[in-house]
């Protein structure tokens, strides 16, 4: 896809991070111990949380809130964790 704007002319990135990109700075400060102390229920979708930092995220909630993986295939990349 490219943009149409007549000063551009150049491709369009979607605002998503691609595999080898660094993360936006608000991803730290979103995705701490402190900031995820409230969390109640974990979902993690679509992913088999093989790639750091994003696998460390279940880690990070309290041990006793429910943590649930919705992926289409299995995996034992899941760092351990029992999800319920």
């Amino acid at each position: 896809m490219y943009c149409t704007d007549e000063n551009c002319k150049g491709p369009i990135k979607p605002d998503i991070v691609f595999f080898g990109e660094a993360l936006p700075s608000k991803f730290r400060k979103l995705v701490s111990p402190e900031a995820l102390a409230p969390v109640d229920l974990l979902l993690v979708m679509g992913t088999a949380l093989a790639v750091s930092p994003f696998n460390m995220i279940p880690h990070l909630v309290d041990d006793k809130t429910p943590r649930v993986l919705f992926n289409l295939d299995n995996t034992d990349k899941t760092g351990g964790i029992d999800f319920t």
